[in-house]
C-alpha cells in the first residue's frame, strides 16, 4: 500500500512516498539494506522512519549502498538526536558514509555505490552480533513470550464447559472474541519461533566470529505483512465479539462508549509520549519522569469514563 503525497515549496515540487512498514523485526534488518537499495535505483531515497509507515523522498536514481545498524546507547526514552546519536553518527560520516533516517536504536546510512571509501562500520563480527542478540532479546523475544503467556492465560479462563457440556460454541460473542484470541495467539506463536531460530543463527554466527546471516527481502514482507493481517482480523473479531456480546442488553451505547474510549485515551497516551520525546530534547529521566506522569494520569482518565458510564447505567436502571 503506497501513498503519494506532494508538497509546493517555494516553486520547487518536492515528492514523498509513505509505505507500510516491511521491516519491523531484527531478522529484517539485512533485508531492509537491499531493498533500500532497490528503492534508491527507482528513485526514492528513505528519508523517515516510524512504527507503522516509512517515508521515501525523490530522487535521481542512484546506485547506492545502505547499511542499518543499532545503536544499543540510546533508548525509547532518548530524544533521536541526542549526544551519543550525534558522535555516533559523527564517527559513521567520517568513515565514509552519509545518514540517512532513523528510529530510536534504528539508524540507516548509505553511500555510493561505486564509492570504495566507506570504511565498515562493524569491523568486529561477534561484537555486532552480540549487539543484535541483546536487541533481539530485550525487545522481541521478551515481549512475544509475554503476549503468549497473557493470550494463554485469558484464554484457560474462558467458560468453555459447562456440567460435562461445550458452551463455548453455543454464543456468538465468545466463538468471535475465542477465535480472535487464538489467531493472535498462534500468529505470536509462530512469530516467536522464527526469532528463536534466528537467534540461534546469529548465536552461531557470534561463535564463529562471521557476519550476520543474510535475508531475503521479498520474504521478509510476506512475513510482516501476514503478521499485521493476523493482528488485524483478530482485533476485528474480539472487536465484533464485544458488540455482540453487548447487543441485546441494556444501555448498548454506553458499553460501546467506555470500550472505544478506553481505547482511544490509551492510543493517544502512547502517541503523545513518543511525540514529546521524539520532538523536544529533554534528558532520559525527565522523559521517563514525563511518560510516569502521563500513564498515571491516563488511568485515571480511564478510571473516570468507567465511573461515569456506570453511573449513566445505574440512573438509566433507576428511572426505568
Amino acid at each position: 500500500m503506497m501513498i503519494i503525497l506532494r508538497k509546493r515549496v517555494n516553486n520547487v515540487k518536492n515528492k514523498y512516498k509513505w509505505e507500510l512498514n516491511r521491516f519491523g523485526f531484527i531478522s529484517d534488518i539485512k533485508a531492509s539494506e537491499t531493498y533500500y537499495a532497490r528503492m534508491a535505483e527507482k528513485g526514492w531515497m528513505v528519508d523517515k522512519i516510524g512504527v507503522l509507515f516509512y517515508r521515501y523522498k525523490a530522487v535521481e536514481p542512484c546506485q547506492k549502498r545502505f547499511y542499518v545498524d543499532i545503536l544499543p546507547q540510546t533508548t525509547v526514552f532518548d530524544h533521536p538526536e541526542n549526544e551519543d546519536a550525534q558522535n555516533y553518527r559523527s564517527i559513521c560520516e567520517d568513515s565514509g558514509w552519509e545518514f540517512a533516517a532513523s528510529y530510536m536504536q534504528v539508524n540507516v546510512f548509505c553511500a555510493d555505490a561505486d564509492n570504495p571509501a566507506p570504511v565498515p562500520i562493524h569491523t568486529d563480527n561477534k561484537i555486532q552480533a552480540q549487539t543484535y542478540l541483546k536487541f533481539c532479546r530485550k525487545y522481541e523475544l521478551l515481549p512475544f513470550m509475554v503476549l503468549n503467556l497473557v493470550l494463554v492465560w485469558i484464554l484457560l479462563t474462558f467458560p468453555l464447559i459447562d456440567n460435562g457440556e461445550i458452551i463455548i460454541f453455543q454464543n456468538n460473542a465468545d466463538m468471535m472474541i475465542a477465535f480472535g484470541l487464538l489467531l493472535l495467539l498462534a500468529g505470536s506463536l509462530c512469530m516467536t519461533f522464527y526469532l528463536i531460530l534466528y537467534y540461534r543463527r546469529i548465536k552461531k554466527s557470534a561463535g564463529l566470529n562471521l557476519p550476520l546471516p543474510a535475508a531475503n527481502y521479498r520474504l521478509s514482507h510476506i512475513r510482516t505483512f501476514a503478521f499485521m493481517a493476523v493482528i488485524v482480523i483478530s482485533w476485528i473479531c474480539m472487536i465484533a465479539g464485544v458488540v455482540v456480546m453487548m447487543t441485546g442488553v441494556p444501555f448498548t451505547a454506553a458499553g460501546l462508549v467506555l470500550f472505544f474510549g478506553m481505547l482511544i485515551i490509551a492510543l493517544g497516551c502512547v502517541f503523545w509520549i513518543e511525540r514529546q520525546i521524539r520532538v523536544k530534547r529533554r534528558e532520559r529521566k525527565e522523559n521517563i519522569r514525563m511518560t510516569v506522569i502521563a500513564i498515571v494520569i491516563t488511568a485515571l482518565s480511564v478510571s473516570v469514563l468507567i465511573l461515569a458510564v456506570t453511573l449513566y447505567v445505574i440512573l438509566k436502571e433507576i428511572v426505568l
